[in-house]
């Protein structure tokens, strides 16, 4: 066999192999037939059921409309306008004088202290 038929051969080999994996491959993306379920036997009997008509016109029904006049006050500092939209407004740190920041019984929020903090010497602790 002369190098022309065997670049032949190749080329309608790898042609023949690339349609055998185009198919394969196709046939793993088609959607199967669904298949009907078949029907249960009907083992129950069908109830009589009564529906009393005059009972429902009794009744009166009072729809009540929430106020929300309240809750435009509520949206926490949001921005949803613009480019720059936020959930949650800026935080605000509470500033406290030094007179509650240097006082041991109180924390600077107002609470009582319960016990006053004990120093404890770092270079004598011993790890666990």
């Amino acid at each position: 066999m002369n190098s022309k038929t065997k670049k032949w051969l190749v080329l309608i080999g790898g042609l023949a192999v690339c349609a055998v994996l185009v198919v394969l491959i196709g046939s793993r993306f088609a959607s199967e037939k669904p298949v009907d379920q078949p029907l249960l036997p009907e083992t129950s009997q069908p109830s009589d059921i009564t529906v009393d008509i005059n009972a429902d016109k009794e009744k009166d029904v009072v729809v009540t409309t929430p106020d929300i006049t309240e809750s435009d006050n509520k949206d926490n500092g949001a921005a949803s306008s613009g480019t720059e939209q936020t959930i949650q407004g800026d935080p605000v740190k509470p500033e406290y004088s030094e007179e509650q920041i240097q006082d041991p019984t109180r924390k600077p929020s107002g609470e009582k202290v319960t016990e006053p903090p004990q120093p404890v010497d770092h270079d004598k602790v011993e790890p666990p």
